[in-house]
Parts: structure tokens; sequence; C-alpha cells
């Protein structure tokens, strides 16, 4: 299995009008530019210390809101009050929440950027506080105290990519993938529509639902949204071991300049790295 020691790295968008999700970005969600390319114009963005998004132009992109990809992508707040302040940020620019949910392990609120990119931004409970039902961790959807979370005091600490969230085609297929050959464990399936797996008992690093239909396609190559996203591991001998697992289910993948890159079962592209 997964160390417990994984964490999530950057996840890329393919965007028709960066400079209208550099604005968003920049402006509604606070991240810093790294570097931007003077050949096409992409843009590493995140907080002053990581990058956590590339944003990738092509105006030739188009929607494929029918097909398989990104459900969102969640950004995790170190405390309550930095979720609270990032909120606050948000609203200040005069754009509307989606969503709000208080999941038992985590506060959640929901939005998405200008391209239609689904984005969760939360803060975890201490992990003593999750619930559990039979032994078996439960996240749960409740509503959200807002009025508690906005009396929090300012607290500008930046987030980190917490998990991803993914629209699969075939919950068995996927759980194959990111359970039996990568190594996640299975955390909760959810009504067979939705399931999640994380390593080191984490609630969870990835979602993948039915919520767009089951056996829908593979995004196409022009889709805008997202092109790959990034597991970190703390080790060589982790990549190599997942490695191994891809090699032994005869699964195609590459690896090029210590990057394994691999899709999975619908074609979502997985980059798995050793931390820096």
């Amino acid at each position: 299995m997964l160390p417990a020691q994984l964490t999530l790295g950057p996840l890329a968008l393919r965007v028709h009008n960066i400079e209208r999700m550099y604005a968003f970005y920049t402006q509604a969600l606070g991240m810093t530019l790294h570097a931007q390319s003077d050949a096409d114009g992409s843009c590493l963005l995140g907080s002053e210390t990581q990058v956590l998004l590339h944003l990738i132009p092509d105006a030739t992109a188009v929607p494929a809101p029918r097909n398989a990809g990104l459900y969102h992508a969640a950004y995790l707040y170190p405390t309550r009050a930095a979720l609270a302040t990032a909120i606050r940020t948000y609203v200040s620019t005069g754009l509307k929440l989606q969503g709000a949910s208080d999941h038992g392990v985590s506060e959640a609120l929901y939005l998405s950027d200008p391209e239609g990119n689904g984005i969760e931004l939360y803060v975890d409970r201490p992990r003593s506080a999750w619930p559990s039902q039979n032994g078996q961790l439960t996240m749960t959807t409740d509503p959200l105290d807002f009025p508690s979370l906005l009396a929090e005091p300012d607290d500008a600490q930046a987030p980190i990519v917490g998990h991803m969230h993914l629209h699969v085609a075939d919950l068995a297929a996927a759980r194959t993938f990111y359970v039996d050959v990568i190594g996640f464990d299975l955390v909760q399936q959810y009504g067979g529509q939705a399931e999640f797996v994380s390593a080191g008992g984490y609630h969870h690093h990835l979602g993948y639902n039915l919520w767009r239909g089951k056996n829908i396609a593979p995004a196409p190559d022009n889709a805008t949204g997202l092109v790959w996203w990034t597991v970190n591991l703390p080790d060589a001998d982790a990549q190599n071991t997942v490695i191994a697992r891809l090699v032994a289910a005869k699964h195609p993948h590459t690896v090029q300049a210590g990057v394994v890159w691999v899709r999975d079962s619908v074609g979502i592209q997985l980059r798995i790295v050793v931390a820096a």
C-alpha cells in the first residue's frame, strides 16, 4: 500500500481564456505567480512556497461537461481561521459560493472557476473527532455553521492540495486502478455512486464518482479542464514499488526524468513523483 507520508502535488488545467483564469486564481483565491512562460503564457500559481496549479492556455479548447474528468480540486487550509479568511477574500470579489457542508471529518465550501472547474476549500477536524460507524470512518453531509466559521479571526496561511475528486465511467474499474494497482486504501463507498480512497488513514486523498453517468467517455484531447494531477511519494523506494505494481498489472506507463506518467481507467492522467 501507499505510504502514510503521501501528499498531493500540483494539478494542471487546460484553459481557454488564460487572462480570465489568471485573474480568478490570483484575486479570488489569492494565489501567487511563480512563473509565466513567454512562449505560450502558461502560468505556475500557488502559495509563496509551493506551486499548486499549472494553467495551460489553449484558445481552441472547449468544455466537455459530459465526459470524464475533474469534479473538483480541493485545497486544504491549515486552520479554520485560514479557511474563513480565504472565504472572506473570495466573497469580497463579488463571487458567490455554490455550496457548503460539514462532512464530520472536515468543513468545506464549494465554488467553481470561470471555466467551470470545481473547487473545494476546506479545513480538517482533528482525526480524533472524525466520525466512525462499526469501526469504519464515516463522512457525512450536514449543514455548515457559517456564523461560527466567519467569526474566526484573520489568518493568511496558504493551503495545499488536500484531495482530488474525479468523474469516472465505472467504479469497479477505477477501484482496480487506484486501489489494486496504485495502492490506495478504500475508505468509504457511497451508495454505489462514489468511492473514497486514501493513504495513511486519511479520510480521502481521492474521490471518484458516477454523477455524470456510468460509462461516460474520456475527455477529448482539446477539452478544457484537468490535464494531470500529482501524487508525491516520500522516497524512491515507494515510487519503485508503484512502478513494480504497474508492471505486474501490465498497465501502460512511462517514466521520464523521475516522473511516472500513467492514465487511469478512463484516461485521466496521473503523475507520481518523489517529493523534493
